[in-house]
């Protein structure tokens, strides 16, 4: 969840079910991210882990608790009155992460055991520049549809198999994976 909000500068929520996305949302404030992102899947957000890249303010806070049943959040910090929010919560796994900067997090080698030894493989790296971008058909995209590809190419980084990723105005319309 923090990795993939670290991918964004703007503030960012990331609503992680059995290790995929399902919702991903950046917006003006930490309280609409979150809201967008969720709103994504709600279904699939039920128990899900949540992770931002801001620390969490009161009204993201009442939002969040608003939500439903969600197992996990992660963020830089909580202000008081946010805690005193998200405690009321049962069940709420509360961490809070150092602050960090956005793009800050880099992957180490990532180990998966398997049956009879582990597999360690490099992490995805491809950095992206929408600079180096050819448009392969007759139509090309606006400046605003350019965003939501750079944005949907960061979301299915983190996807775990066959990605499809579809978003507008700097939020998951839908997450696809297997």
């Amino acid at each position: 969840a923090l990795q993939v909000v670290a991918a964004f500068e703007k503030p960012c929520a990331a609503v992680i079910k059995h290790m995929n996305p399902c919702g991903v949302a950046c917006a003006k404030t930490l309280t609409q991210a979150f809201r967008s992102a969720f709103a994504c899947d709600p279904p699939s957000a039920f128990g899900g882990i949540v992770g931002l890249n801001r620390p969490v303010d009161g009204p993201a806070a009442k939002a969040i608790a608003s939500a439903g049943f969600l197992e996990c959040l992660i963020a830089p910090g909580f202000s008081a009155d946010a805690l005193e929010t998200l405690k009321v919560k049962k069940n709420l796994r509360i961490l809070e992460m150092p602050p960090f900067r956005p793009g800050s997090f880099r992957r180490c080698l990532e180990i998966k055991q398997i049956d009879g030894g582990l597999l360690v493989q490099s992490p995805d790296e491809l950095k992206t520049s929408p600079s180096r971008w050819r448009t392969a058909t007759r139509v090309k995209p606006t400046p605003s549809q350019r965003r939501d590809l750079l944005f949907a190419w960061k979301v299915a980084k983190f996807v775990r198999s066959n990605a499809i990723v579809i978003a507008k105005g700097g939020k998951t319309v839908g997450i696809g994976a297997g």
